[in-house]
């Protein structure tokens, strides 16, 4: 790092173009500096990407350069996808001198705009001092996982439990993969720490499933959510939302898995029963109609 340098003024001082110059420059580096060192790149908000046919929309928004510059586009961007092929949609940083003028003799521009741009890049690993908002394969099917997203930067073992309040951080406050070992210490997040609450969510519709009397079905759990071959030592919550709709039908569940011979765990599932009874009036124990969900969570 350079030495770190201000303008200091004093009375009778003779400041020329460069000085003011300067002036900006040590406070454009300085945020610069806090940026980068404290803040990951990616998106701060906006920047919303669309594709239409061959056209890729950007909405404003703000986002945070790998160099700690703030990108601000404040009106929409639409630019042409390549021909073919996947490709990445990045945001640039970029400097336009505007306002020129001529006053007293002299030719010159008197403001810099910051004109950000907007780039279809199809090399697989995208321009390095670019912010990455969106990735399209082949067929113009997005891929939110290659967005980047800006955060704040944790130092080692800086979380622990007196730094959580009780239920505050929920999925919404996480980011996948956005907590790793090194920013946690051991022990420092319970139950307790996280907004689990195991309750249905109205918005994920119900499974059904028909079991004849003493019959059984196995159901994978979550099969999107990679448990096949679990690390040994890795909790996982399964929790099970089930009912029966069949008057006088009684159903059963249980969580079943396999265990590996080096402690994996292999197909997990939950199992289903139809455990009714035969009616006290006599006659066989009804067929009957389960409408489930499963959640799972792994700690």
């Amino acid at each position: 790092m350079a030495d770190i340098k201000r303008l200091n003024y004093f009375t009778n001082e003779f400041l020329e173009a460069a000085d003011f110059t300067a002036e900006q420059k040590y406070h454009l580096d300085m945020r610069h500096l806090h940026n980068s060192s404290l803040h990951t790149p990616g998106v701060v908000n906006g920047l919303v990407v669309s594709l239409s046919g061959a056209q890729v929309t950007v909405t404003p928004g703000m986002a945070i350069d790998p160099s700690g510059q703030e990108i601000v586009m404040s009106a929409p961007q639409s630019v042409q996808k390549p021909a073919t092929g996947s490709f990445f949609v990045t945001l640039k940083y970029h400097e336009d001198q505007t306002d020129q003028t001529t006053r007293g003799g002299v030719t010159g521009f008197k403001r810099v705009a910051e004109n950000p741009n907007v780039l279809p890049e199809v090399p697989t690993t995208p321009d390095s001092s670019a912010v990455i908002l969106a990735f399209f394969d082949a067929n113009g099917n997005p891929d939110p996982s290659k967005r980047q997203w800006a955060s704040s930067v944790l130092a080692p073992n800086s979380v622990t439990g007196d730094k959580i309040a009780d239920g505050s951080v929920g999925a919404a406050e996480l980011a996948n993969n956005a907590v790793t070992p090194p920013a946690l210490r051991d022990g420092a997040v319970t139950l307790g720490k996280l907004a689990l609450t195991p309750r249905p969510d109205p918005s994920v519709p119900y499974t059904q499933l028909t079991l004849q009397p003493g019959a059984f079905a196995d159901v994978a759990v979550a099969p999107g959510f990679n448990i096949t071959n679990t690390r040994p030592g890795v909790l996982l919550l399964v929790i099970v939302d089930a009912y029966t709709v069949t008057n006088g039908g009684i159903v059963g569940w249980q969580r079943i898995s396999d265990t590996g011979k080096d402690g994996t765990v292999v197909n997990e599932r939950v199992r289903f029963q139809n455990l009714s009874l035969a009616p006290s009036g006599g006659g066989a124990p009804p067929i009957i109609t389960v409408n489930y969900k499963i959640y799972v969570v792994r700690l």
